[in-house]
């Protein structure tokens, strides 16, 4: 007999609803999350912005199954979760080393999958990397909140009423506008992404960050330390913030007014030893802040695990812009591409 579980089914943002398309989670963890781009706009109300950390990744994932960048998916962290469908859905995984398993059978990562009605889906542990992105075709149906359904559990904001995703829990999949020219169903072709493409998470990682904030007060002797050192990823690091450890700076202990803290923040404690804000950060701060990691930066921080070997980078605030818009214009290319 099948495991009962909790539809959840809420108004549609476009489409429609498909009675019989659902991903059911048989087994989940804390770490596995509905994630989009983020909520912003909020700040100023003390939320924060969330969204998936690997946003690659995840546009990747949304691409394979025909989505708009935006869609909302889960985000899994570490792996070990299974699914079981309910009528067709197509999927797709990307980000870290995930194995993943239709009905027992290894199953490529990067490429669009069909699941018929009842099609178990599993995802191993992760083998290199933390986070891997799972979209559904038509995207999943959750009530968005200040635009949009991005989870953050310490605000109880997003994703399903702001709760962790309990095991038996059936989410709703949207179903594609049905064609009014022709009676005849297709399903997706397969789309894949090169292998030369995909995310290879690396256990030392060199991460672009931009000089700023309280940089000028903390003094160069410091700035120079920071970049010469070579940090370790603790594993207390989760979605708000990763926490790091090397040879410690000199931070003299500073009573400073908590201000306005941005993603990538590079927070210095009295400890001396760096914290990087992720994107469930808070909103304002006390610490020092040497400056800021890039978006890129933050990318490659998300699939770094516990134990991973780290250097910071300095770059211009220039070089900053330059990298953002030569990678968006890859990963747009590549987006067209993969929907052919």
């Amino acid at each position: 007999m099948s495991a009962p579980w909790r539809s959840i089914v809420t108004a549609p943002r476009s489409g429609s609803v498909s009675e019989s398309a659902a991903l059911v989670l048989q087994k989940v963890n804390v770490f596995t999350q509905l994630q989009d781009l983020g909520r912003f706009g909020a700040a100023s109300m003390g939320l924060t912005q969330g969204g998936v950390v690997d946003a690659t990744s995840a546009r990747l994932a949304n691409a394979l199954v025909d989505n708009e960048p935006t869609a909302l998916l889960l985000e899994i962290g570490l792996g070990a979760v299974q699914f079981r469908a309910i009528g067709s859905v197509t999927v797709a995984v990307t980000g870290a080393a995930m194995p993943v398993f239709l009905n027992g059978q290894r199953y490529e990562r990067y490429q669009s999958m069909q699941l018929q009605h009842g099609d178990q889906l599993e995802i191993g542990y992760s083998k290199a990397g933390v986070r891997c992105y799972l979209a559904v075709g038509g995207g999943f149906l959750v009530t968005p909140v200040l635009g949009s359904c991005a989870t953050v559990l310490r605000e109880g904001v997003g994703g399903i009423n702001g709760q962790p995703l309990q095991s038996g829990t059936a989410l709703t999949v949207a179903a594609r506008p049905a064609s009014t020219t022709s009676t005849v169903i297709r399903l997706p072709s397969v789309r894949s992404v090169d292998y030369q493409f995909q995310l290879k998470a690396k256990a030392m990682q060199n991460i672009p960050f931009v000089a700023g904030a309280q940089q000028a007060e903390l003094g160069a002797a410091i700035l120079a330390r920071f970049q010469q050192n070579v940090y370790q990823v603790q594993p207390m690091s989760d979605r708000m913030g990763m926490r790091l450890r090397g040879a410690a700076l000199p931070v003299a202990s500073q009573a400073l007014l908590s201000e306005g803290i941005c993603l990538g923040a590079i927070q210095l404690p009295a400890d001396g030893q760096p914290i990087v804000m992720l994107n469930d950060h808070q909103t304002i701060g006390g610490y020092p802040k040497i400056g800021a990691v890039t978006r890129l930066g933050v990318n490659a921080l998300g699939q770094c695990r516990p134990g991973n070997l780290l250097r910071f980078v300095e770059v211009s605030q220039q070089q900053a812009v330059e990298q953002a818009r030569a990678h968006e214009l890859w990963l747009s290319t590549l987006e067209q591409q993969i929907r052919g």
